[in-house]
């Protein structure tokens, strides 16, 4: 990085920079990896032989964090962190569903039945997100033949057949 103005650069016009490029979990990796939040910031480059970290954060971690944030009802956390993840995949059928269980946690429980609607229609049919719609309509709907309807397409879908 090149800046004309010496007093940043100390005695010296241009240098090589090294560094490395991190992921959440400490792990190299090259800062153009497709799926990464993108990361912008300044530094003052001062010394021929600064060396650089950057800490990136993929989707997956996203997804990962999320989860973590709803388990310990970290509201905040958890709505800034679904910001993050449809910054970078707005329509993931996951990270869609972390959303509509933020949303009824948070008492919104008609946005998360047409999010995880929605999910359906675009053809995943996953028995949790069918056990979901189920408890919505019934704890918090009192809707119990939409209740009992996703309860009957969850068992259809669930592989083991004890339940």
């Amino acid at each position: 990085m090149y800046n004309n103005k010496k007093k940043y650069l100390g005695d010296f016009e241009s240098a090589h920079l090294l560094g490395m490029v991190y992921d959440y979990d400490n792990q190299p990796l090259t800062a153009r990896n497709e799926g990464y939040e993108t990361l912008s910031f300044s530094f003052q480059f001062l010394n021929k032989s600064q060396i650089f970290y950057i800490r990136m954060i993929s989707f997956h971690q996203l997804l990962r964090e999320i989860e973590n944030a709803i388990e310990n009802s970290s509201w905040e956390d958890v709505e800034s962190l679904i910001e993050r993840a449809e910054a970078l995949k707005k329509d993931d059928p996951i990270q869609q569903y972390l959303k509509a269980i933020y949303l009824y946690e948070k008492g919104n429980p008609k946005d998360s039945i047409q999010i995880l609607l929605d999910i359906i229609k675009k053809g995943y049919k996953e028995p949790i997100i069918y056990l979901t719609l189920s408890d919505i309509y019934q704890y918090r709907l009192n809707n119990i033949p939409e209740a009992l309807k996703y309860l009957q397409g969850y068992l259809k879908l669930e592989k083991d057949r004890e339940m």
